[in-house]
């Protein structure tokens, strides 16, 4: 299993968390939210294929998006890489915005994100 830390963060002043079956996760104990993934290297097949250092299972990018915005909103990623989180929010209805400066990772984002999203 490797370990990859999800960095979440939200506009000033919202009050929005993470919510989990109908709960607020953290119950207003503290206003930092973190999710903690044990990722299989070998699970990483077809639609998870590991083609990025950092990349994030689909499944655990759809649980955070989908904890953490509704239907419409936008999420942007500012660490694109291979567009694991565009996919997860184009499959959920969420629009994406993802910024990537590797040009390598951009046309490989955009690829992945036209045939899984």
């Amino acid at each position: 299993h490797t370990f990859e830390p999800i960095f979440f963060y939200r506009k000033k002043g919202s009050t929005k968390e993470i919510s989990v079956g109908g709960g607020e996760w953290g119950e207003g104990i503290n206003n930092f939210d973190c999710h903690v993934s044990a990722t299989p290297q070998s699970n990483f097949n077809a639609e998870n294929m590991k083609q990025h250092p950092a990349q994030k299972s689909i499944e655990v990018m759809k649980w955070l998006v989908n904890a953490a915005t509704s239907k419409g909103e936008l999420v942007a990623d500012p660490f694109s890489g291979s567009g694991t989180t565009g996919i997860a929010a184009n499959q959920l209805g969420r629009s994406f915005h993802g910024v990537e400066i590797n040009k390598e990772f951009i046309e490989l984002a955009n690829k992945r994100i036209a045939a899984y999203g």
